[in-house]
């Protein structure tokens, strides 16, 4: 999904972010079968490039934080994973 729509036009964040989090959703259920209560949390931010030189902001990226919480099936012991992903660079230059 994050490929398909990585420089497609968001017109609303919230819709964009539940379609993300139902879809991670689905893949951890479908192919983790490790995991039991699998918990995804997914949060937006802005990370900005500023030149040293000139101070300005010359790169603005959008940064996708997945954190993913469940329980290893086999042995019950709790697990948290997070994972950072770069999308849609923004030239600024």
């Amino acid at each position: 999904m994050i490929w398909e729509k990585d420089f497609e036009t968001i017109r609303s964040v919230d819709k964009w972010k539940t379609e993300l989090l139902d879809s991670f959703q689905k893949s951890l259920k479908k192919y983790e079968v490790r995991l039991s209560n699998i918990q995804v949390v997914v949060n937006l931010d802005d990370l900005k490039i500023v030149d040293p030189k000139t101070r300005k902001v010359v790169e603005l990226r959008r940064r996708i934080n997945i954190h993913i919480e469940g329980i290893i099936r086999q042995t019950n012991e709790s697990f948290q994973h997070q994972e950072f992903i770069f999308f849609s660079p923004l030239s600024l230059t």
